[in-house]
């Protein structure tokens, strides 16, 4: 048996992850998840799949190079670039007005903390999409005038957070860190502009406090890569 216990782990592990399968919900259009079996263990003596998928189902990260032509793709991220102090911003539709997080929003939150955000933070919305996965119907919800729902955050916001507060990258449990109803996509834009990667799909923030814990990204090192389904994890001291 080994010696290792979690026990003498200093770290609670929370896992940030919707499996994926082939019913997972993805953005309308992007290539289907398909997974076929290559090898069986009757025939072959061993089991082998092959999966067919978009490099943003998911749970997944996002490269700068997404939005961004000249940005770094996901193989050219350092490992410093995928673990983050973690803050949690509670965006459900009833937290926030027009759904819509602004810079006197997360003010007042600073406020209530008692600090800014860290520098260099991973800073996720918690808007409740999560509990609607894998319903793609209900992920994916539109509007009478054909716009997603979820909320997200603005351009302005995103601008501030990293020009004021040195983020390290914006995240939801949402499919996008725009809000449902921008196609213009201006906040992945900014994102990738800063050269910062963006996390998409979480799932279980509640489980994670507004401040204190970490998160890491795991994504598969796809050379040239604009993004990845990852495994996300949440660490708390």
């Amino acid at each position: 048996m080994s010696p290792f216990s979690m026990a003498d782990f200093p770290f609670q592990l929370v896992d940030l992850t919707h499996p994926l399968t082939p019913d997972s919900p993805l953005w309308p259009g992007d290539p289907e998840t398909k997974c076929q079996p290559a090898a069986d263990p009757a025939t072959h003596g061993f089991s082998l799949h092959r999966w067919t998928l978009s490099e943003h189902a998911g749970t997944h990260t996002g490269a700068p190079v997404h939005f961004h032509p000249g940005g770094q793709s996901v193989d050219q991220l350092a490992l410093d670039h995928l673990l983050w102090p973690a803050v949690v911003l509670p965006a459900r539709a009833q937290e926030l007005a027009g759904g819509e997080v602004t810079v006197d929003w997360i003010r007042a939150r600073e406020v209530e903390w008692g600090h800014l955000l860290p520098k260099g933070a991973m800073v996720v919305l918690e808007t409740g999409w999560s509990e609607r996965w894998p319903d793609r119907d209900r992920v994916y919800e539109r509007d009478a005038r054909g716009a997603f729902t979820w909320p997200g955050f603005s351009d302005e916001v995103a601008q501030w957070l990293i020009e004021e507060r040195e983020i390290g990258g914006l995240g939801s449990d949402a499919p996008g860190i725009d809000q449902g109803a921008d196609t213009r996509f201006k906040v992945g834009q900014t994102c990738a502009r800063a050269g910062l990667p963006h996390l998409e799909n979480l799932a279980n923030l509640d489980q994670l406090p507004a401040v204190g814990a970490w998160i890491l990204a795991a994504p598969l090192l796809l050379e040239k890569g604009s993004g990845s389904p990852s495994r996300v994890v949440g660490l708390l001291p």
